[in-house]
């Protein structure tokens, strides 16, 4: 069952699954990762739920794995289970290394060795449960099989329990992964994703949340709530437009997906409870469709980080600056000074958050142009209005993924207070999570026509990723910088495609074009998958971690090949029965690599550089056909076209017609006449807006396969076939 699909789990529902602690086991404190929340919060909205792999009651399965995207609300639903069954929350966010072991090993840490036998027994009569959040973050930590080994035990138990006693709770990917393997290990688990709030709970979430942000803006919201409600309406009704570009029907999911993604409503209670006149409030929000340009190609976060502009913007406009002039009007007097609007500006605003975030305030370069004394009054004075600020939780920590999203991607950017630096080795942290607004935020900024830098594709890849849900796939593609003539083209092209399980699209394709040189590095700290990388710069898999996750459905070709990882995990599929594009190729002119083990390989493995017939490579090396000089740019240009195409539906190699005839595809040349020989010879067939391979035709022209093309092997017939096209 897919997350499309109208049928959804309610949260009461879960609960009553679930047992209730009807012994107390009282933690002893030796373990700070586990707890029992003692209330509920006030502004919880219960989400619904996805049964995603559901074919019975919840109350039949012993386990429960509950997945999400990233910044959903996760670790909130998780605490909010474990409150209302008096259930202990072991947090792996804030616990050391798991593994073998490790679930036993807590249990008698958290609770006691005299309390085990008891706790087993009140597992396994169905009175106790055990709630697990942060899967994926118990994932960073270790290796592959430190992580299977701790699935293992989790399973073992599982085993033994009469009901749903275990709820673990994860991103999408890793998630997938614990349920694959407790239900090979025999265990009863079901899998539930975390829906977006429908309309009904948008409502309610951002008036519990403006009540809990200023209690004095939720008392105005409750006696004004006609000029409230016009308010929040309107904030929905651009956002949405933005995302639908005035074509309801056709992209109304989309909308709700978006709206009910819980940090844009977390943004939105921010700008209403940052008003109690929301009739005024309601006049700037009008004015973000002038702001905005051409909101319908940019997308719904163009109103967003107006959104996000227009809380910095009164926070400076209608707070601070006020509030400074009384503090420091003598000083500035003193020196004739009365520029009191280039204070606080929002990039001043944003560096300073952004060394909050980074926690090294003292790194920040603000380059105030004031002189000193004024400088050190006004830096006196704003110390408490920057703790208070909107974007901050205590004082200390960025509140939200949207705020954090668009601190991010201002740093990345612009650089903002000289940030850039700093935040692209926190973004390289294995520790990092990131979030899908990031990238949104990031492309919106460079449409201001500041550049795509190709150092920052790979966080757009991770930061995109995050925002899976459980049936979709995003494609990647980086085609250009080839070398031609002893030459590096000046340019090359990035694309992220979205896909549902038939390879349909669910939305927009994301394409751009980034500058390369010979200095360029195409970097991806933590994994990589569903991706063709066809380049002339070098490519860098990891930073220094310990182990790097590749797969399925990976082709890199490139100029050197950098592995900055101990060990290699290629990941497969659950079953052996995969599609040809599954496996995992790497081409390279040089290969420089850390991994000091043989890789763990799930899947079909294929490597070609200099050297790769010794250890750790030997058994996956192949060597690279060499076409002859007559057929060496039509083999190109024929590989190049051929291995655009993904697994499609029922089974067959597809791609968008518009991919395929994309110039960093095509090109010029001899490119448009390798593709419309493939047509007219019948080994591509286009039909509406797919081209599909036709393997028969294929063996039968050319003599090799899409899998062969993708190992970089040949025949004599397809040198023959290919020497005709000129």
């Amino acid at each position: 069952m897919q997350l499309d699909d109208a049928m959804t789990v309610q949260f009461t529902s879960l609960l009553d699954a679930l047992p209730s602690a009807s012994m107390a086991f009282s933690p002893t404190g030796r373990r700070p990762d586990v707890g029992v929340p003692s209330r509920r919060a006030a502004d919880f909205v219960a989400p619904c739920l996805a049964p995603t792999a559901v074919s019975e009651s919840l109350s039949n399965y012993q386990a429960i794995v509950i997945s999400a995207a990233g910044a959903v609300g996760k670790s909130t639903l998780a605490k909010e289970i474990a409150a209302a069954r008096g259930l202990p929350l072991w947090n792996l966010a804030a616990s050391g290394s798991v593994g073998q072991g490790s679930l036993q090993g807590m249990i008698s840490q958290a609770f006691g060795i005299g309390s085990v036998a008891a706790i087993d027994q009140a597992l396994s009569g169905g009175r106790y449960g055990l709630v697990i959040d942060a899967l994926d973050e118990g994932r960073i930590r270790v290796s592959e099989t430190s992580f299977e080994d701790f699935i293992k035990d989790v399973g073992d138990l599982a085993k033994t329990l009469p009901g749903p006693g275990l709820i673990l709770l994860g991103r999408t990917q890793i998630a997938r992964t614990a349920w694959w393997q407790l239900e090979d290990a025999g265990v009863r688990v079901a899998l539930l994703e975390i829906s977006h709030f429908d309309r009904e709970q948008r409502q309610e979430y951002i008036e519990k949340k403006v009540r809990s942000l200023n209690p004095s803006a939720g008392e105005a919201a409750e006696k004004y709530s006609v000029p409230f409600a016009a308010a929040r309406d309107k904030v929905f009704e651009l956002l949405s437009h933005a995302v639908t570009g005035g074509q309801a029907d056709h992209h109304e999911k989309q909308a709700d997906l978006f709206l009910g993604y819980s940090p844009v409503l977390d943004a939105v209670s921010v700008l209403l409870a940052s008003e109690k006149n929301f009739a005024a409030l309601l006049q700037d929000i009008t004015r973000f469709e002038a702001g905005a340009g051409d909101a319908q190609s940019r997308g719904p976060v163009t109103i967003l980080r107006k959104v996000v502009e227009t809380i910095m913007k009164r926070e400076q406009q209608q707070k601070l600056v006020p509030n400074m002039k009384l503090a420091i009007d003598v000083v500035a007097a003193k020196h004739g000074w009365s520029r009191w609007d280039d204070l606080y500006s929002i990039d001043e605003q944003s560096a300073r958050l952004l060394g909050v975030y980074l926690q090294s305030p003292e790194t920040v370069r603000i380059g105030l142009n004031l002189p000193d004394d004024l400088i050190a009054a006004y830096e006196e004075h704003l110390r408490p209005w920057l703790n208070e600020h909107p974007f901050l939780r205590d004082g200390a920590q960025i509140g939200n993924a949207v705020f954090e999203s668009f601190l991010i991607a201002q740093a990345l950017v612009s650089d903002v207070g000289g940030m850039r630096a700093p935040i692209e080795a926190r973004l390289r942290d294995a520790r990092h999570k990131p979030n899908p607004l990031m990238a949104e935020f990031y492309l919106d900024l460079i449409s201001d026509g500041l550049p795509l830098r190709v150092g920052h594709v790979g966080f757009l890849y991770d930061s995109l990723l995050s925002g899976l849900r459980e049936s979709h796939r995003m494609i990647f593609s980086f085609n250009g910088g080839d070398v031609a003539d002893d030459r590096l083209e000046s340019e090359a092209e990035v694309a992220f495609e979205f896909v549902d399980e038939e390879g349909e699209p669910v939305r927009p394709a994301i394409e751009r074009c980034v500058p390369v040189d010979l200095t360029s590095e195409l970097t991806f700290t933590r994994y990589l998958k569903d991706a063709d990388i066809d380049t002339g710069i070098d490519v860098v898999l990891g930073a220094g971690t310990n182990e790097y996750e590749l797969g399925p459905r990976v082709s890199i070709e490139c100029r050197v090949l950098h592995v900055e990882a101990a060990a290699l995990v290629v990941t497969g599929a659950r079953s052996d029965a995969e599609p040809d594009d599954f496996g995992v190729t790497l081409q390279a002119g040089e290969c420089h690599s850390k991994v000091a083990a043989l890789p763990r390989v799930r899947t079909k493995l294929q490597v070609a550089w200099p050297g790769a017939e010794a250890f750790p490579w030997a058994k996956y090396a192949s060597k690279a056909a060499k076409a002859p000089p007559e057929a060496r740019e039509a083999f190109s240009r024929f590989r190049r076209i051929v291995l655009t195409l993904r697994s499609h539906k029922k089974g067959s190699l597809a791609r968008v017609r518009d991919k395929v005839e994309s110039q960093h595809v095509v090109g010029d040349g001899v490119g448009p006449r390798v593709l419309e020989r493939l047509k007219f010879d019948g080994l591509l067939r286009l039909e509406g807006k797919f081209y599909h391979w036709v393997p028969d035709r294929a063996d039968a022209v050319v003599g090799v396969s899409w899998l062969q093309l993708r190992n970089n092997e040949a025949s004599d017939k397809l040198w023959k076939y290919l020497a005709t096209i000129t």
